[in-house]
């Protein structure tokens, strides 16, 4: 068992779905407390895979960065990555294509990209 902690930001939807922050659409992973998900196939091959916090601060600044209704959950990983991949252009990662940014853009401090992501605990939430 990893001593580690991680913790995932996800928006609560108006159905009650908990999805990424910024990934949607072709690119959207749908949360499940107490289940393993992992990206969409051609993310994952090309291995690119959900990402974690490994900070519980960084992780609610992010959150309350871009979700109306974020939440910050404990989570369990498997496959973390040793090296973070170039970054994806948003538009275009949701309309499924792979077109790495060209500007000087940074993942935030304390990102961790991993293979797959089980939620384990709520520990923060907000409405806005």
């Amino acid at each position: 068992m990893n001593s580690k902690k991680f913790y995932k930001v996800v928006c609560r939807l108006s159905s009650g779905d908990l999805v990424s922050r910024v990934a949607d659409y072709k690119a959207r992973i749908k949360y499940v407390p107490g289940k393993y998900v992992f990206p969409p196939y051609w993310l994952g091959k090309e291995h690119y895979g959900p990402l974690v916090f490994d900070n519980l601060e960084c992780a609610i600044e992010w959150a309350r960065r871009g979700c109306p209704a974020g939440e910050v959950w404990e989570c369990d990983v498997q496959g973390e990555y040793l090296s973070l991949p170039p970054i994806l252009d948003v538009i275009q990662l949701i309309r499924g294509v792979m077109w790495e940014l060209k500007t000087p853009d940074k993942w935030p401090p304390h990102t961790v990209m991993v293979r797959s992501v089980k939620l384990t605990e709520l520990v923060y939430s907000y409405d806005e």
